[in-house]
């Protein structure tokens, strides 16, 4: 029967799904007419096997009419055309079966007329008679109605978004445990001497803390938050992946949806009474911030962020606005209920594109609306706010980029200079190489692996619904924010690199000059020391 089958949303899926309900809106059309026509209508047949009617006499008339007068006398007048009956082909069960849309016509007793009209001929109009073109006519409603998504290749892919996502998460992941000589960045910066305590007068020897006027500013105003702004990063690329993979899933279901328009439109015309809710179709940027919640911190890092007492501002900040803007969107509420052909027809056009409130095409622009509004929030955001360092308490207000002012500053003035300095000098070396090298590079790594995603909008270009819409909001939906944010995440980890290749550089110059304390030394020092004031001035 037709419409059992429920087709997947593939080139040949559309159009089968097309194809069954052309041929529903086919005989359901024919049933309206003689029902419209005749109580008990003249017809027998199916859509398979063809159709013999008339749409001018009711059923058993004809019987009568030939007992009245029967054929093959004199006296029997010639047949009126309202005695007339028609055949109508068959509807080919596949759209690429042999379409032979010839109708014949035979008088009362059988005879052909030598009349014939063609189901597939354009649609004459009114006045014309009722069969002629009935098929073409809705095969060509229908093929219009579902114009825009039937262009299966240039519907957005729900697996282009996901591939997408992964793909910003495996980027970002070093940053959740960014590994120095295999170790989280808190513990290798403890390991390094560059994080830990420090009591005057004790070794300075592993967990404790490398201390001198040149080094204090660099570890307490970068080294110590800068574990903080690799988490803000980190909090702020998920959100990127989590918009994408909201997106995939409203893209997966707006093709299901398509699908299930139809064929429930082709149950209701094949004579299965009822009325389908589809609320329960779409869901997508909406819901995102679900998978979202607080980025979970791995154990390693989340002792080192304890224990330096560095509080995640930005990413919190962030989360908090988003959340606000989070409201569910309304559910696709749309019904198709049995009827005429025209009926239910007109509700898949309304279902599909219909601008009261919560059609497909309503969902959709609901859904990317959220999405740029969630990436609009975090676009101001991150462009906003400065880590703060409260020397007194030893905390940190961490946000995305560290602007630490004056670098070099000692961030323990107090301290009395005979015990002001506690440096073991090849390690201080070994931290600023790791630093200027290593981790500098890791950084560029990530940046360069995020500004390869997406780097263009075409995996969100979408087709015409007409009046020039495109399906959902405009034609690349919110890519332009997403791409916006994710430059900025790039551009921010680029920064960062380079301020960490030049802190590196500062602390073996640093390293060079407390070991010697030689002329050269010192002018190596100050000059690594300008340029770290450049790149944080």
């Amino acid at each position: 029967m037709v419409g059992d089958r429920r087709e997947y949303f593939t080139a040949d899926g559309v159009a089968a799904m097309k194809w069954g309900l052309t041929r529903a809106a086919a005989a359901n059309a024919i049933e309206y007419h003689l029902r419209g026509n005749s109580g008990s209508p003249c017809c027998s047949g199916t859509m398979e096997k063809g159709y013999f009617l008339s749409p001018y006499h009711s059923d058993g008339a004809c019987s009568t009419y030939r007992g009245e007068n029967p054929a093959g006398y004199a006296s029997t007048p010639e047949p009126p055309p309202e005695w007339n009956h028609y055949r109508l082909p068959a509807i080919p069960e596949t759209r690429t079966g042999r379409r032979d849309g010839t109708i014949t016509v035979e008088d009362v007793y059988g005879k052909p007329t030598g009349e014939t009209f063609d189901a597939w001929a354009d649609d004459p109009g009114s006045g014309g008679f009722p069969f002629h073109g009935l098929y073409r006519k809705w095969y060509k409603q229908i093929e219009e109605t579902f114009r825009p998504w039937a262009d299966v290749g240039k519907i957005p892919d729900e697996r282009n978004f996901w591939d997408a996502a992964d793909r910003v998460r495996d980027a970002i992941r070093k940053l959740e445990v960014l590994n120095c000589q295999g170790e989280s960045y808190y513990l290798a910066c403890s390991s390094l001497g560059l994080i830990g305590t420090y009591s005057p007068g004790e070794s300075a020897g592993p967990p404790g803390r490398m201390w001198a006027p040149q080094i204090n500013g660099p570890i307490d105003l970068f080294v110590i938050p800068l574990q903080g702004t690799f988490l803000n990063l980190a909090v702020f690329a998920e959100m990127l992946a989590a918009q994408l993979e909201g997106l995939g899933n409203m893209w997966q279901n707006a093709r299901q949806g398509v699908m299930e328009i139809g064929w429930y439109a082709t149950q209701r015309l094949s004579g299965r009474p009822g009325a389908t809710d589809l609320k329960d179709l779409i869901h997508g940027a909406g819901y995102l911030l679900a998978s979202i919640g607080f980025l979970k911190v791995p154990t390693p890092v989340g002792i080192g962020v304890t224990a330096a007492g560095i509080a995640l501002t930005g990413a919190e900040d962030l989360i908090g606005a988003i959340q606000q803007k989070d409201a569910d969107v309304a559910p696709f509420g749309v019904t198709i209920t049995s009827g005429s052909t025209e009926h239910v027809l007109g509700q898949v056009r309304t279902a599909l594109y219909g601008r009261q409130e919560n059609c497909l095409q309503d969902a959709l622009e609901g859904d990317e609306g959220v999405c740029i509004s969630m990436l609009q929030v975090a676009q101001r955001h991150f462009e906003s706010g400065t880590t703060v360092y409260n020397a007194e308490q030893k905390s940190y207000s961490t946000v995305f980029t560290l602007k630490p002012g004056n670098i070099r500053g000692d961030t323990a003035p107090a301290t009395a200079s005979d015990v002001d300095i506690k440096v073991e000098f090849d390690r201080l070396r070994k931290a600023g190489s790791i630093f200027a090298d290593e981790l500098s590079r890791d950084l560029h790594d990530i940046a360069g692996s995020l500004r390869e995603i997406l780097p263009t909008s075409s995996a969100l270009e979408r087709p015409e619904i007409g009046g020039g819409m495109g399906i959902g909001i405009g034609w690349t939906g919110p890519w332009d924010l997403w791409n916006a944010n994710r430059i900025l995440l790039a551009e921010a980890l680029e920064k960062t690199a380079g301020q960490v290749a030049g802190v590196g550089d500062y602390l073996i110059s640093a390293s060079n000059f407390l070991e010697r304390q030689d002329a050269a030394a010192k002018e190596a020092l100050e000059q690594a020391g300008a340029e770290l004031d450049g790149q944080f001035g």
